[in-house]
């Protein structure tokens, strides 16, 4: 037996050897002398307590942790990273208080199952990632796959974030996928071929939609092929109504139209042909016209500036009782002026010119009867107001003549009785003269014969009262005038008796009246005579 064990050295037999019962007796033996006993063992390095802890997170380095502390410890740093499936609901924030199963986003990084949209996630089945750092923190939403194609790329990302300040998070974002980003390459570029339909306006979906058309099928048999491309601006008319353009395969025209009225289900309007129509190939005539029915005016806006208002200046055309060609009515609004800075012709007539030779024609009639014409500009053209005072400087003539022969009467004795004498029409310019003519009986040539002191000799332009001083005595006058131009009436009686009287106020545009009025009275009447050529002009 050449080998031995390694500690008690103890004989080992080899394969070829055999061995009897007093070799086991000596092999126990030797085990027996080389063990030590439990109370060998205490007698020689005391009794050993050992300390064990149920904190798996303790630091002390005598005690030492149990196994179910350890195991517990394990669960919960397990359970910081993957939560329990559908831990919390989308709507609750990092900071909040835990809900009523004591739940809250830990610290840190955890992750979770969602099988549920009830809880107000992007999709009913995905995984939830939430990086916490304090009162904020970010979030990513991973949608499971449920499919069973490896080669498919559909599952999508959603990402959102708090704000440590803010009570609230933001909304998702999804990010794009590369299928999403195929998608929208092969839509940019694509043109469904639905030829021969003419699908109604709230067939189609928000957004652009390019068509290959049959133009007979849309209401263009003048094209054989039509590019046609539909821009509906909401989900339903209240974001604008749908509208349509179509590029003409045939004739390379350009068309357009839009919904029908108010509402998606009225159809689609009229075309109108973009080139044709409105002339923006070649400007050499402008067509407006009115695709709905009724008499309503066709109008050209014009915007000078971004004010806000409707237009700055418009022109509008529309129909009159009598329809035909050129028979419709033309309006010019613009508030500020029309301004024309060349000539401007009416049925073949300058009106410019029409009114300069206007003037100049009033001009020669007014300087014709002797009035004058002022040209303060020296544009040789009077103005409106320059022809009126021109009017007015022309002396009228008013020559007339009363002849007054054998006028006698007994004037009243009542107070303010009246004789007339004569009266004269509206705008004397010069004078009023008394001439006497010779008495039948040839007892004298007096013009007028009244007492000054009992009878006033008045004129009158109906407003204006003038009381004529006269000589006193009782007599004829030899002559009574007159002046407008120096203002004053003179009575004569001779060479060394006459006397003068202002008649300034009196108005010669009113008709005028010359009569004898009782200004006193002595109780009896008194005679008044005359006999004279009134001459006036």
């Amino acid at each position: 037996m050449p080998e031995q064990t390694t500690n008690l050295n103890l004989p080992i037999p080899l394969g070829n050897e055999n061995v009897n019962r007093q070799f086991f007796l000596d092999l126990i033996q030797a085990v027996d002398k080389g063990a030590v006993s439990e109370r060998q063992l205490t007698e020689a390095i005391g009794k050993v307590a050992i300390a064990l802890t149920q904190d798996y997170a303790s630091t002390d380095q005598a005690t030492a942790i149990s196994a179910d502390a350890v195991r517990r410890g394990l669960e919960t740093k397990q359970n910081t990273v993957r939560l329990a499936d559908n831990y919390l609901a989308a709507s609750a924030l990092i900071n909040a208080a835990p809900d009523a199963q004591n739940r809250a986003y830990p610290d840190s990084f955890s992750f979770f199952k969602v099988s549920s949209a009830a809880g107000g996630w992007p999709t009913s089945n995905g995984y939830v990632m939430t990086m916490r750092a304090g009162s904020g923190g970010v979030q990513l939403y991973f949608e499971m796959y449920m499919g069973n194609v490896q080669s498919e790329k559909t599952a999508r990302i959603w990402t959102r974030s708090k704000r440590d300040a803010n009570g609230f998070w933001q909304e998702w974002n999804r990010t794009l996928t590369e299928a999403d980003r195929a998608l929208l390459t092969t839509w940019s570029n694509s043109v469904a071929d639905t030829r021969m339909t003419n699908a109604a306006p709230n067939t189609y979906a928000q957004g652009v939609t390019r068509e290959f058309k049959v133009g007979s099928a849309i209401g263009l048999p003048g094209e054989a092929w039509v590019l046609l491309t539909t821009e509906k601006p909401w989900v339903d008319v209240a974001g604008g109504l749908p509208f349509q353009f179509a590029n003409g395969g045939t004739t390379g025209l350009l068309y357009y139209r839009t919904s029908n009225g108010t509402t998606e289900s009225a159809g689609w309007a009229s075309w109108i042909d973009l080139v044709a129509d409105v002339r923006l190939e070649k400007i050499s005539s402008i067509e407006l016209r009115r695709q709905v029915p009724g008499d309503g005016p066709a109008f050209i806006d014009f915007h000078t500036s971004a004010e806000g208002v409707d237009f700055n200046a418009r022109i509008i055309a529309e129909n009159t009782s009598t329809k035909g060609n050129g028979q419709g009515r033309l309006t010019l609004s613009a508030q500020g002026g029309i301004y024309a800075d060349g000539p401007l012709f009416v049925q073949g007539t300058d009106l410019k010119k029409s009114v300069s030779d206007g003037k100049a024609a009033v001009r020669a009639a007014i300087t014709g009867k002797g009035g004058t014409v002022a040209d303060a500009d020296g544009d040789g053209v009077p103005t409106h107001v320059e022809l009126a005072a021109g009017v007015n400087s022309i002396v009228r003539s008013m020559a007339g003549v009363v002849r007054v022969v054998g006028n006698t009467s007994s004037l009243a004795s009542t107070l303010g009785a009246e004789m007339a004498v004569a009266s004269f029409p509206a705008g004397l310019q010069s004078h009023i003269s008394f001439f006497p003519t010779r008495l039948d009986s040839g007892n004298g040539s007096y013009a007028m014969q009244y007492d000054p002191s009992q009878v006033d000799l008045r004129i009158t332009d109906g407003v204006n009262v003038i009381h004529i001083a006269a000589p006193p005595g009782y007599g004829g006058f030899i002559t009574i005038a007159f002046d407008f131009g120096l203002g004053v009436a003179t009575i004569v009686s001779d060479q060394n008796n006459k006397i003068r009287t202002g008649i300034g106020v009196l108005n010669r545009n009113l008709p005028l009246r010359i009569y004898l009025y009782r200004k006193a009275t002595n109780g009896t009447t008194v005679y008044c005579g005359l006999w004279t050529d009134i001459f006036y002009g």
